[in-house]
Order: C-alpha cells, then sequence, then structure tokens
C-alpha cells in the first residue's frame, strides 16, 4: 500500500504567540544594544555633558526598556521606537552645542580675566554655592555675562550688597534662562540637521534588518527590497518603509520558526513510530521552499514528508503491504497534534494505492494476517 496526501498545519497558538514575542524581544535587543553603543560614543567623544539632560533621560529610557524584554517585549518595542529619533540626533546636537559653547567660551575670555581678580581679592561663599555645579556648559557660557553683571551689582570687593536670598533668587534666575537658550539652540540645531538624523535613523534600521534577516529566502527579498528603497527615498517615506520591511522581516522569521517546530516534531514522531530518519534538508522553490524529511524502517517501508513555510505540510507512505501503513500513518499523524502541537487540517489525498505494485518491504507476519484489508 502507498498513500499520498498533504494538509495545512499551524503551531499551538500559545507556542506561536511565544516564537512571536521571541521575535520581536531579538530585534528590539539589537535597537537597544545600538542606543547604548550611541550614548557610550557620546561618553568617550566628550560631547555627553553638552546633552546631559537629554542623554540621561534616554539612558534611562534604555534601560526600562531591557527591563520590559522579558516581560513584555512588544511594549518594549514601542518604547524603542518613540526613541529612534532622539537617539539618532543626540550627536549632532552635542556636536553643535560644543562648537556653540567654545566660541561663547572665546567671547567670555575677558570677562574670565576679570574675574579672576575680583575672587583674587575676597572669596563669597553666598555667590560660589549659588553659580556651583552647572553641569550644561552651553548653559553655563551663555549666563556667563550676566552672572559677572550680577555679581558686580551685589558685590564691592568683599562686601556682599545683597542678602543672600536675594543672590540665589537673582542667579537661579539666570540659570533657567540660561538653560532654556541652551534647549532652544539644541533644538534649533537639531531642526537644521534633521536629514542628518534620519539617514542615521535609517541607517540604524537597515543595520537591525541586516543583522534579522538571517538565511531565510524571504526575509532576503525583503531585505533587498528595503535596501533598494533605501537609495530612492529619503526622509519619513524612507523610516516607514523600513519599519514596514522590518515588520515583514520578523513575520518570515516567525514562520520559518514555526516550521522548525513542525520539522522537529515530524523527525520525532517518526523515531518514536519505529522509523530511521535521515537529516532534513532544505529544497529551494517559491515561498522559501520546502524542508524534506526522509525515513524508512529495517523492512523497507519509506515515509517522507515536505514542509513549507506558507503553512503546508505534506507526507507520503510507500512500500507497505496491507495495513501496516495505515498502522503507522495512525501512529505518526496523532503524535503531531497530540504531543508536538501541530494542529492539522483541510487533509488533501493525492494518492492512494491499497495493493502496492511496487512494494519492496520485507514480509511480516502482521503484514500477511492484514493483506487484503490494506
Amino acid at each position: 500500500m502507498s498513500h499520498s496526501a498533504s494538509y495545512e498545519y499551524q503551531i499551538e497558538a500559545k507556542r506561536r504567540r511565544e516564537i512571536h514575542l521571541q521575535r520581536v524581544a531579538e530585534t528590539t535587543r539589537a535597537y537597544l544594544h545600538g542606543y547604548r553603543q550611541a550614548l557610550d560614543q557620546l561618553e568617550r567623544q566628550g560631547l555627553r555633558q553638552f546633552v546631559a539632560v537629554e542623554a540621561q533621560a534616554l539612558t534611562q529610557a534604555v534601560l526600562d526598556a531591557e527591563g520590559l524584554l522579558a516581560t513584555d517585549p512588544e511594549r518594549a518595542r514601542d518604547r524603542s521606537q518613540q526613541m529612534a529619533w532622539q537617539i539618532a540626533g543626540l550627536s549632532g546636537a552635542a556636536q553643535a552645542a560644543r562648537l556653540q559653547a567654545e566660541a561663547l567660551e572665546r567671547q567670555n575670555a575677558r570677562l574670565r580675566a576679570e574675574e579672576a581678580a575680583r575672587q583674587r581679592e575676597a572669596s563669597h561663599g553666598t555667590w560660589e554655592e549659588a553659580v556651583g555645579n552647572w553641569p550644561d556648559p552651553l548653559a553655563r557660557e551663555l549666563a556667563y555675562p550676566d552672572l559677572v553683571e550680577l555679581r558686580r551689582r551685589f558685590f564691592s570687593g568683599a562686601q556682599a550688597l545683597a542678602p543672600a536670598a536675594e543672590v540665589r533668587e537673582a542667579v537661579d534666575a539666570v540659570r533657567a534662562s540660561a538653560q532654556a537658550k541652551a534647549q532652544a539652540h539644541r533644538t534649533q540645531q537639531a531642526q537644521a540637521a534633521r536629514a542628518e538624523t534620519e539617514r542615521a535613523a535609517a541607517d540604524q534600521a537597515l543595520r537591525v534588518l541586516r543583522e534579522s534577516a538571517g538565511g531565510s529566502s524571504a526575509a532576503q527579498e525583503v531585505l533587498q527590497q528595503a535596501v533598494r528603497q533605501a537609495e530612492s527615498l529619503t526622509g519619513e517615506p524612507l523610516l516607514q518603509a523600513l519599519a514596514q520591511a522590518q515588520g515583514a522581516v520578523d513575520a518570515a522569521a516567525v514562520e520559518e520558526s514555526c516550521r522548525r517546530e513542525a520539522v522537529r516534531a515530524v523527525v520525532l514522531s517518526l523515531r518514536a513510530s519505529g522509523f530511521v530518519v535521515d537529516a532534513p534538508y532544505l529544497q529551494d522553490g517559491a515561498g522559501g521552499g520546502e524542508v524534506v524529511v526522509r525515513a524508512s524502517k529495517p523492512a523497507g517501508q519509506r515515509a517522507e514528508f515536505r514542509v513549507t513555510a506558507l503553512g503546508d505540510l505534506s507526507w507520503h507512505f510507500d512500500r507497505y503491504s496491507g495495513a501496516a501503513c495505515k498502522r503507522d500513518i495512525a501512529k505518526v499523524l496523532p503524535q503531531l497534534q497530540d504531543i508536538y502541537g501541530i494542529q492539522l487540517s483541510s487533509e488533501r489525498v493525492h494518492w492512494q494505492n491499497p495493493d502496492d505494485q511496487s512494494a519492496s518491504a520485507l514480509p511480516q507476519p502482521a503484514d500477511h494476517q492484514e493483506k487484503n484489508h490494506g
């Protein structure tokens, strides 16, 4: 007897959801790793202090997203996408802020020399306390002329001309104004460098896309299309196209993972039913090709399964005599569903030969007894 049929297969919904979440976590982890590298590079280049507030907020955002990877990968992905633009534009904003701070520092050189002379005359504890600890270099340089003017107004030599509370209030007002100006400058620079920011975000997305595509032919097709789009698109349309490409690559990866689960279930079910299973191999073709699993029994009976990434599973049993074929089918297929969670539907019988004339299986006692019932 020989029998050939095919089914549509699905991985158990819970397991498929697990595979999907694993994929989302892997992709998001790659993005977050890139963000960490960008923040570390700011530190190495001495630029982090020029965007200290933004960098600290993004560092915490990366930590929070990483903490969500194990419990809520989709939420972590959403947070990662929200910070992509900010991360991409951080380096350019920091460089622009440093250039501006350096220019202001040169302008303030004369005032600094005068201020150094006054400090040698007297040390004013209230003043030093009020103006100390300014972590933003650009805000500090923007505020310097106003601070010098305040000192002239509040101090004459070693003598304080105003209460300490009034000094602190005036310095705080200057500080707030300078910080607002510094932030406005960074925002203006970020808008001016929007094209460079978009390019940096696109480069990051392309890098993750290449790394995550893997060996899946379907994913590689999506990748090649995305690379072509990167050459022809710019700005928001490019970023949207890359986001869609990443979604398609992730979907292809999930389908491939589901196929691996199905192939593993086929192999284990065949082995449990007494078959010797050859190593599965991929046969190229449309839609990602087919994984072929071939197996045989010592008496000569053969089984072949073909599994696609599109949800099709076909099988062929041959070289049987009598009802032995039905018995093996009745062993292998239920195990796929009952033990390994592979849900089969839409059966299509392609070939069924109750009296396989090409059978070369060695005679078995049970086969002789049931010869006329297969």
